[in-house]
């Protein structure tokens, strides 16, 4: 029975990317496509669903409609789909209420998302969690450690993200002004700069098969700089 729902949605979802794609006329109605996402009522259809309608569907079907955007449908159907235990969808409510211009900002309940998609394996987020911890509640540690335990999981952005971090640093604003009795400036990092860890994991990242786009896209562009450097 699941592998029938996987396939089904598979179905569905190459039919609206691919009319979407090649601009073309949607030759099935929406309605149908609708509503048989809706009576799979899994985790997946759901989660599909949601995204459908976080963009809305401008291209005409067979019947000459449309799918309107609708961000209130959209959250409702992530939250239906996070509830049956689908980590992209705690991820995808995290980043609405974390980031986008469309809803209202809260940060303490997209962590709360976050840690969710977190605990299921969703490593990605780790970067968001790291930014709130440090940007917001101020627990470095506590970012670190979020960062830490996804970049061994496999999360290239986290990787990367640690390369960033231990190539500058991270400064301790409230110390950094204190010295000791030879001058020394005690405390001056939180996180100091260690140039071998963040060629290790910027490395992990740059050879990282599963990396994300942007992840690929940043190592592309940064060899070619250090090809051009050595020109």
């Amino acid at each position: 029975m699941q592998i029938k729902k996987i396939i089904l949605i598979t179905l569905i979802t190459i039919n609206i990317v691919v009319a979407n794609t090649n601009n073309k006329e949607i030759k099935s109605s929406y309605a149908d496509l609708i509503e048989s996402l809706e009576s799979l009522n899994s985790k997946e259809s759901l989660f599909y669903l949601a995204a459908i309608y976080m963009k809305g569907m401008p291209e005409k079907d067979k019947d000459g409609k449309i799918i309107e955007k609708n961000i209130e449908k959209s959250i409702d159907l992530y939250k239906r789909s996070a509830e049956l235990g689908n980590p992209k969808s705690y991820a995808a409510l995290g980043y609405l209420f974390y980031e986008s211009p469309e809803v209202k900002k809260n940060t303490q309940k997209a962590k709360e998302y976050f840690l969710k998609a977190y605990k299921l394996g969703e490593y990605r987020v780790a970067t968001e969690l790291a930014k709130i911890s440090f940007l917001e509640d101020k627990k470095v540690d506590e970012g670190m450690k979020y960062l830490l335990t996804a970049a061994k999981k496999g999360s290239s952005s986290a990787q990367l993200m640690l390369s960033v971090i231990y190539k500058a640093g991270i400064l301790n604003s409230d110390k950094c002004a204190i010295k000791d009795e030879i001058g020394i400036y005690q405390d001056k990092y939180l996180v100091p700069p260690t140039e071998p860890l963040s060629e290790l994991y910027l490395t992990m990242a740059c050879t990282n098969q599963n990396a994300s786009d942007s992840v690929r896209k940043f190592c592309k562009e940064n060899t070619y700089k250090d090809e051009e450097k050595q020109k």
